[in-house]
């Protein structure tokens, strides 16, 4: 298998840092520009495909100033594709609540993430999809 070079696999992991990042620190309005023009959101809860149902889904949960979450990964696989792709795996944990932090989470999903991830012309990496498998659920 073709390793990855150091300098893309930390663009990668900036990738995934930052959609974790926007969508926890209220600036979810800002995902939208991690993604290509058609790129994918498929959890077990919703589909979104192109960045006109991206925008919408995260400026909807920005207008929710009481909303709490914290995204996080871990164990991050890469793994080349064809045409300058790659599908990154990693663990993912989410809690969530509503109110004044601190908070006592109120839902929780752990599971995998299986992306898909692409570099630009401009040396830029940008997910084309996410893909969340729920392993675990709280209410």
């Amino acid at each position: 298998m073709e390793t990855i070079p150091l300098e893309d696999r930390c663009a990668i992991e900036k990738l995934l840092s930052d959609f974790c990042w926007l969508v926890d620190h209220g600036e979810a309005d800002k995902v939208t520009d991690l993604f290509i023009e058609q790129g994918k959101i498929i959890t077990p809860m919703f589909t979104l495909t192109g960045k006109d149902e991206i925008s919408h889904q995260f400026e909807e949960r920005q207008k929710d100033k009481n909303r709490v979450s914290r995204h996080s990964w871990s164990n991050l696989r890469v793994e080349n594709l064809d045409h300058g792709k790659v599908r990154v795996m990693t663990g993912v944990q989410t809690y969530m609540a509503t109110g004044e932090m601190p908070i006592v989470p109120q839902n929780f999903i752990i599971g995998d993430s299986i992306d898909v991830v692409i570099k630009g012309d401009d040396g830029v990496w940008l997910f084309e999809e996410r893909r969340l498998v729920v392993a675990f659920k709280g209410e």
